[in-house]
């Protein structure tokens, strides 16, 4: 960040920060999140489908590690975040036109899949980039905020979306979409480099990845992290990707009620972001990742149970609230136990173990389902089985982050499991009291008197 007294020239910086993520969180929703729609409606298979959502994660994942070592070695962390996604943006171009000129799944596979891989190798940069814009005392804060806005107008953008896919189902119609999603990114991309008052770093000498990953498991804080961490990612992916199809196999769920649970999910997110940051601020990213990986487990255990929509329903309620926190305490512990001039790095490595278990957790949920077709197991049948499978790598995942996972940052105040979920939920606990609760503002409030937080990095 430039040196510079004025506190409202960073806080303007931050502000736009904020809002070119918010317009970035939009354009996805209108472009990456109607794809593989707009494939369908270009009459592609079920395998061509398949190539759409796993080669561009494969390309995601072998962009991290070139992404850190650029970042390091150019030194321009703003700047190769903002041309890494300046380019990736504008290869959606030619993709709506491709209704125009002839619809060619394989030419749609290409192109997604160069997108991807060029926005991802910017993802360290934007990684590093943003710890040294937002200071370590607001970070849950900020961020909590910048999803929070960002979720809600990427749920106003979808269901915008597909309003009028509903009255326009052709493939051209998607073209439209995409058009406007673009459009959106492109302001948000100007606004990032145009708005953000930043001086980038200068070249820096770049060290061996081998020494890096030597570095990184010499750091027991960090390794038990990301063993944990591919643990825990291991058990999500091996059967995220089967709800949706457990639902309209054997729930006989509408595209509607798929609809109405997936903004459920979304909006129980957004509102508890602020809750979260705040947490995360006061308390540290531990009790947050711990808290919420029992949540994320118990959401496999209720797909175990699910038998309709609406149980589901309350499912992704519960998705909601544990995924929010835990995205949130994952990157800040994340930026946190990293080291300030190798966090780029720690970060493509940390996003190339999460891309691995993405590749081949959903491969051998699917080699699972496909040998227990016509079988059952422990009386359930093959899609409930992984259900309860991932419920207790997850859970697994959790017991590990609450025996070895340790707080970064020792002036956090330390608290409990049960004050962070009367917190969140205000559900009465044994112990704790509602006026144990509600006083939380008055007590950070008293706390940024005492504290003078400075950033780390």
């Amino acid at each position: 960040m430039r040196q510079n007294s004025d506190e409202p020239v960073e806080k303007k910086a931050q502000n736009y920060f904020l809002y070119d993520g918010v317009l970035s969180a939009v354009m996805v929703a209108l472009t990456s999140s109607m794809i593989s729609l707009f494939a369908l409606s270009m009459g592609a298979s079920n395998i061509e489908i398949g190539m759409l959502s796993s080669i561009p994660m494969i390309f995601w994942t072998m962009a991290q590690i070139p992404g850190a070592i650029l970042s390091e070695r150019i030194g321009k962390e703003k700047a190769m975040a903002g041309t890494s996604a300046l380019l990736s943006r504008l290869m959606w171009i030619p993709i709506i036109l491709l209704p125009v000129f002839g619809d060619n799944i394989g030419i749609l596979v290409v192109l997604v899949t160069l997108s991807t891989f060029i926005g991802a190798l910017g993802g360290p940069s934007w990684a590093s980039f943003s710890s040294h814009l937002i200071p370590v005392g607001i970070r849950g804060r900020f961020f909590s905020r910048k999803n929070r806005i960002a979720i809600l107008c990427s749920v106003i953008a979808m269901i915008s979306a597909g309003i009028y896919l509903d009255m326009n189902p052709q493939a051209i119609s998607f073209s439209l979409v995409f058009l406007i999603g673009i459009v959106i990114g492109l302001i948000a991309t100007f606004l990032f480099f145009m708005r953000i008052p930043y001086q980038d770093t200068q070249k820096k000498q770049s060290s061996s990845i081998v020494d890096d990953v030597k570095l990184l498991f010499m750091n027991k804080n960090f390794r038990t992290f990301l063993i944990i961490f591919f643990i825990m990612r291991f058990g999500v992916e091996l059967a995220s990707s089967y709800f949706v199809v457990d639902m309209v196999k054997n729930m006989n769920a509408t595209y509607i009620w798929i609809t109405v649970t997936t903004a459920v999910s979304a909006v129980t997110s957004a509102l508890i972001q602020k809750k979260w940051g705040r947490i995360s601020d006061w308390f540290g990213q531990r009790i947050i990742i711990i808290t919420c990986t029992f949540g994320i487990s118990i959401i496999a255990l209720g797909w175990v149970f699910a038998s309709s929509p609406v149980h589901v329903l309350v499912i992704n309620i519960m998705s909601g609230i544990s995924w929010a926190g835990f995205e949130l305490a994952f990157f800040n512990y994340l930026l946190e136990v990293s080291p300030p001039d190798k966090r780029a790095k720690f970060a493509a490595i940390v996003w190339t173990i999460m891309g691995i278990a993405a590749i081949t957790a959903p491969i051998i949920g699917g080699l699972i389902l496909e040998k227990t077709a016509n079988i059952t197991i422990l009386g359930l049948y093959n899609f409930k089985f992984l259900f309860l499978l991932s419920f207790i790598i997850r859970l697994l995942a959790a017991i590990l982050f609450l025996r070895y996972l340790k707080e970064i940052i020792n002036y956090r105040e330390k608290t409990s499991f049960k004050y962070v979920i009367r917190y969140i939920t205000h559900i009465r606990l044994p112990g704790i009291h509602m006026e144990h609760i509600l006083p939380i503002d008055k007590y950070i409030k008293r706390k940024k008197r005492k504290y003078k937080f400075k950033n780390p990095a």
